[in-house]
């Protein structure tokens, strides 16, 4: 199931990988979501931890719910770009 925000993603990764990460992991994404949260989701540390989180979600979750998150991730991206290329914030609204 595609997301169509950087929150609703985010709330999606919390509702259906967290529960595979170990308890570190666990403790790490809620930090790093509520972090981005915090500073009004810049887009270029969005950008950021989606390439850290990967590897982790990869190693833990089912590789459908991945495959998912990947999905969103490639669809996100241009548009995180090019808001991280004018130093803005990510949309949280609805992204194409």
């Amino acid at each position: 199931m595609a997301t169509d925000c950087v929150p609703c993603h985010f709330d999606y990764e919390e509702e259906k990988l967290l529960p595979f990460l170990p308890p570190y992991y666990q403790g790490w994404l809620l930090r790093e979501h509520a972090t981005l949260k915090a500073h009004g989701y810049p887009a270029a540390e969005v950008i950021a931890h989606a390439e850290r989180e990967m590897p982790i979600f990869a190693r833990y979750c089912p590789p459908a719910l991945v495959a998912e998150v990947e999905a969103d991730h490639r669809r996100f991206h241009p548009t995180l770009e090019h808001y991280a290329g004018l130093g803005l914030n990510a949309p949280t609204k609805a992204i194409a």
